[in-house]
């Protein structure tokens, strides 16, 4: 996220020939740290970029004086730090000591306070509103038991109820999986489609015939999509269960869709070959085609084999930064957006900022954008 920071910061350098018309950098070590440290430690300071960890939020935003314009890189209600942190013990903050030598003061509300943060309950939720603008009412919904795709399938659901209730439906037709390992996977899909209970009944002809049966087990024909929130490790399993649950010789194509939660741009061509078809959504800059080719080569080469979650926090560093002086714009105007790095940026009325990310699909191995 520091790199993200400061490639932003000496992007703006360039760009303006001038590293004196811009805003001094101090970066501030929240680990372990009290609010009445950091409260020091911030001074005067009228722009804070952070903090990360939900808990520092909570605790330092009510703390600090008026006048303090935040982006905090988390929200009140998450319950996770973005991008799945577990393991992350500390975090930056970005500063500017003066705001009179920097176009941030013109720029940015007099006193703001705004969120951003990669929830993986956003992404649920513009999955759901994708996959229901398609067309598709009757999906199933695998999950895997633990809290991130939990949290991401209760988001999902409650998504999906609202958007049913708007076309007067009195039930949302989804069919739930749950599954903790690779056995309970297969059966929850089986079970979920009917292939389970068409053996069943294959396997009471041939008792009751004594005779053996050519047979074929078929699949619901009910069931318009899958949606999955597991681990790529997962979905590359779930993916071959699904095609091999489904009826062959049915024309009808049951698409099979998925959260950047599911990607991992680390594991080579083969995951590819097992994604096949799986729709997803993710970051601009972790697709094949983006708007900035330029600093994906000089990223390359500053750090080289950057892996899938490195990636995904520089562009959260490098958008934040660049958010700092548009955030009195999108929080006037909710209707103005930002393209960045992680996604289309906008500003809801809570102060939070909303991602939307493009959609892709995996086909003959390789990453393929759509268009929507």
């Amino acid at each position: 996220m520091k790199n993200g920071i400061m490639a932003a910061y000496y992007a703006d350098v360039d760009a303006r020939q001038n590293e004196r018309a811009l805003p001094r950098l101090r970066f501030i070590d929240t680990n372990n740290a009290d609010t009445d440290y950091l409260l020091e430690q911030i001074g005067d300071t009228k722009f804070i970029l952070g903090p990360l960890l939900k808990e520092t939020v909570e605790q330092l935003i009510p703390a600090l004086p008026v006048g303090v314009n935040v982006l905090a890189l988390n929200r009140f209600e998450t319950t996770e730090e973005p991008g799945n942190l577990d393991s992350m013990q500390q975090h930056n903050e970005l500063s500017t000591p003066n705001d009179n030598d920097s176009e941030l003061t013109q720029l940015v509300l007099p006193t703001s306070l705004n969120y951003f943060g990669l929830a993986p309950e956003d992404e649920a939720k513009q999955l759901a509103d994708y996959i229901f603008s398609k067309g598709y009412r009757a999906p199933i919904v695998i999950a895997a038991q633990s809290n991130l795709y939990q949290r991401m399938d209760a988001t999902f659901k409650q998504q999906w109820r609202a958007l049913n209730n708007k076309e007067n439906k009195q039930r949302a037709n989804i069919t739930s999986v749950t599954f903790n390992d690779s056995g309970s996977l297969r059966e929850g899909i089986t079970q979920a489609l009917d292939v389970a209970q068409s053996n069943e009944r294959i396997n009471q002809i041939e008792y009751m015939t004594n005779d053996e049966v050519y047979n074929l087990p078929r699949s619901r024909r009910d069931i318009d999509a899958i949606v999955a929130f597991a681990s790529p490790q997962d979905t590359e399993l779930l993916n071959p269960i699904i095609e091999a649950s489904l009826n062959p010789y049915d024309a009808k194509q049951v698409p099979v869709y998925a959260t950047s939660r599911s990607m991992d741009y680390d594991s080579g061509k083969n995951q590819w070959r097992d994604l096949q078809n799986v729709h997803f959504i993710d970051m601009p800059w972790l697709m094949p085609e983006h708007n900035w080719k330029a600093l994906e080569s000089e990223v390359a080469t500053a750090w080289e084999n950057q892996n899938t979650m490195q990636k995904r926090l520089f562009a959260f560093g490098y958008d934040a930064y660049q958010l700092l002086p548009e955030l009195g714009m999108l929080n006037t105007l909710n209707y103005l957006t930002h393209d960045g790095l992680t996604g289309t940026l906008s500003v809801n009325d809570k102060g939070e900022v909303i991602r939307k990310q493009p959609q892709a699909i995996i086909r003959n191995e390789e990453v393929q954008m759509l268009m929507e």
